[in-house]
């Protein structure tokens, strides 16, 4: 589905796009004022990320980064801080040449005041630097006061440190900060990923120390997460095998009980269609036929033993006669004037069956008006139809 024509959602598609690929590269983004759209839509959708919202509990979803041995628990991870942050300005202006010399008296003032452990004098003297000429490296130095005060302010500092990095990619100082707050949090694998990057561009021995800490914490979560990907792998194979099965089972159940419903109606249609022995209405001591004695069972039994009449009680015509017969037999002269009686396999079946009922040699049916020989029309027995 498409959105229609004109529609104007359409204009932001590419550039929204673009903003999420680079929030999928940070997600700490979505901790800054400007994506406060975002968590709140990420809110309405019932999306839970824990680092958005660090007052609520998170016992109900553990998270697989603190999931380490007690032993192994770095005992600098600190709480995270939070709200108000220090105030960040924008580089979309100008600085002229009083802002950069006035900025960098503050930058010197400022490193100072830190060297001195007066964090929050340096804090402020870098913002105001910040103000007069933003740059990716004053950032940096200012997450490294954030890191330096007591308490320390690790999600401040990222935040410094990611807008250092959006305005230079490759800053190893902006990374290290990065790397080290991120480990304060026990961000283990967002932490190994800045120090990497920061020790390629920059090797220092302080920093590869603490990587290789972090890198300890990172690797036991990427095999826990590995377990976990391969557990859940397995659960997905095993239920969709089983419903593989339970569709294969359903349609042998659906094919047995079809060709059951097959087998069943057309033992039903043979036996419909197949007389049953002695199924001539009246046969069983004819009354009359004008007269004609009727048939004692060893009659009855003769008749059947004749293969000749078996196979025409098979003919539909002569069934077709001999039905007209026993509906009324008081009156066989005018059954007997019935056009199917003229049909040659009729005329012949009745001459025998006549006979074999008056136990003698084909002729005229006794007790019949004129037998045979008197039937409508003049016919003999051995008479062709026209």
């Amino acid at each position: 589905m498409k959105l229609p024509e004109g529609h104007p959602a359409l204009e932001y598609i590419e550039s929204g796009k673009k903003l999420l690929d680079i929030v999928k590269e940070d997600l700490s983004l979505l901790t800054y004022d400007e994506f406060e759209f975002a968590r709140t839509f990420i809110k309405l959708l019932g999306i839970n990320l824990p680092f958005l919202n660090p007052e609520e509990d998170d016992e109900e979803k553990p998270n697989i980064d603190a999931q380490v041995d007690e032993e192994e628990v770095d005992p600098e991870i600190v709480t995270e801080d939070t709200e108000p942050f220090p105030e960040r300005a924008p580089f979309d202006h100008e600085p002229t040449a009083d802002d950069y010399e006035k900025a960098e008296e503050l930058k010197i003032e400022a490193a100072d005041l830190a060297r001195s452990k007066e964090y929050e004098s340096a804090l402020h003297v870098y913002t105001k630097a910040l103000k007069l000429v933003p740059s990716g490296i004053t950032y940096a130095k200012r997450a490294e006061v954030l890191l330096q005060m007591n308490p320390k302010r690790p999600v401040a500092a990222i935040k410094d440190c990611t807008t250092a990095l959006e305005h230079n990619p490759d800053s190893a100082k902006a990374l290290k900060i990065r790397g080290k707050a991120n480990r304060y949090l026990g961000r283990w694998e967002a932490a190994a990923k800045d120090l990497r990057k920061a020790c390629n561009l920059d090797f220092d021995e302080e920093t590869e120390e603490l990587r290789q800490v972090v890198e300890k914490h990172a690797q036991k979560i990427e095999r826990m997460k590995q377990q976990a990907n391969i557990k859940l792998r397995q659960e997905k194979e095993e239920a969709h095998s089983a419903r593989l099965r339970a569709v294969k089972e359903a349609r042998e159940k659906a094919k047995r009980e079809y060709e059951a419903q097959q087998q069943t109606q057309s033992a039903g249609q043979t036996h419909s269609e197949t007389p049953a022995a002695g199924g001539i209405p009246g046969m069983g001591g004819m009354p009359g036929m004008g007269g004609m004695p009727g048939m004692g069972g060893a009659g009855m039994a003769g008749l059947m033993s004749d293969p000749e009449i078996m196979s025409g009680l098979q003919n539909p015509k002569i069934m077709q006669a001999m039905q007209k017969l026993m509906t009324n037999p008081g009156n066989p002269t005018a059954a007997m004037a019935d056009p199917i009686m003229r049909d040659p396999e009729v005329s012949q079946f009745m001459t025998k069956i006549m006979a074999k009922m008056a136990g003698g040699p084909p002729g005229g049916m006794s007790g019949m008006p004129g037998g045979m020989s008197s039937m409508p029309g003049g016919m003999d027995p051995g008479d062709e139809v026209d």
